[in-house]
């Protein structure tokens, strides 16, 4: 099929959830480009936040990677730029110079929103551009940002328009505004619009892909050629396979549940081996995902959350 040609596809930054174990996966599935969750620039600038820079944990194997930035004071974002420029292996394995940096400009999430971070920065257009620029001035790797569809007001195309000339080169777009959150149809004809309007820029379609027709149909609705997979690989790492199989030869398989629990097994001694967690409770939810839509799943799940180890987890998946 002609839409598999130089199609891309990119595992979204999700918070909380696309961390270094995942991205892994991921990454073994088919995902061109992977990015990580979201760091604060804040935590980074002040050098107290452990947790920030273990966020920012890369190894070659996922490469490439793109580390997202989150904040609201481009000198933040100057002193974080730098650092994660400087990354390198040669101190702790599991640090590496990677391949491009993100900022986030379109995070719905309250707790962000309220610090005029994330999706508030649209509504700030002079201060968005401010925090662009202090990126794109202290590294020597590609720059791209994440939005929205708009935000009351004001619509994602005007947004670019006002942050042009900034340094970015890419643009992953979440098709629905913030007011919408993550429920509502995908404006198709918005992204369209962006991709016409800067024929130059690589963009990149987000929301509402949770299968491979969902991938197609944004494909021949906007017109782009890079997709990236957010909620829709949730417990689901084949989605990346299922895409570019589907668009290759229109059909796609599912895997079988003791493919699930193979994939499982080992994204959770992954999880053990490059997260600071000691046991897998953390790593529960995605256990939850899974195992999901199969018979008798309620009760294997039920059990599934109450994993504390790598052992009770292989006595259940037997």
């Amino acid at each position: 099929m002609k839409e598999a040609k130089n199609i891309k596809l990119s595992l979204a930054p999700m918070a909380g959830i696309t961390d270094l174990p995942f991205r892994l996966v991921c990454k073994k599935m088919g995902a061109d480009i992977v990015y990580s969750e979201m760091i604060s620039a804040t935590g980074l600038f002040y050098g107290q936040n452990e947790k920030s820079l273990l966020l920012a944990q890369s190894i070659k194997d996922e490469a490439p990677v793109a580390i997202q930035l989150f904040g609201n004071d481009p000198k933040h974002f100057a002193k974080a730029t730098k650092i994660i420029s400087s990354l390198n292996n040669k101190k702790d394995k599991n640090f590496r110079k990677v391949e491009e940096i993100n900022i986030n400009l379109g995070c719905p999430a309250r707790k962000v929103f309220k610090e005029n971070s994330g999706c508030a920065l649209m509504k700030k257009p002079a201060l968005a551009k401010k925090i662009i620029e202090a990126v794109s001035k202290n590294t020597d790797l590609p720059v791209s940002i994440k939005i929205r569809a708009g935000i009351k007001s004001i619509e994602a195309i005007e947004f670019l328009k006002e942050i042009e000339g900034t340094g970015w080169d890419k643009v992953i777009v979440h098709g629905r505004t913030y007011e919408e959150g993550f429920s509502g149809k995908i404006d198709f004809e918005k992204i369209k619009e962006i991709k016409k309007e800067f024929p130059k820029k690589e963009i990149v379609a987000n929301g509402g892909i949770f299968t491979p027709e969902d991938a197609k149909e944004v494909i021949e609705k906007t017109g782009v050629r890079h997709l990236a997979i957010a909620r829709g690989c949730w417990g689901n790492p084949w989605a990346f396979k299922q895409i570019k199989d589907y668009l290759k030869t229109g059909k796609y398989e599912k895997p079988s549940l003791e493919e699930i629990k193979s994939v499982a097994l080992e994204h959770a001694q992954l999880f053990l081996k490059y997260t600071p967690n000691k046991n897998l409770i953390a790593f529960r939810k995605n256990l939850g995902w899974y195992f999901r839509n199969f018979p008798k799943a309620k009760k294997m799940r039920e059990e599934l959350f109450q994993v504390k180890n790598l052992n009770e987890l292989k006595n259940i998946l037997k």
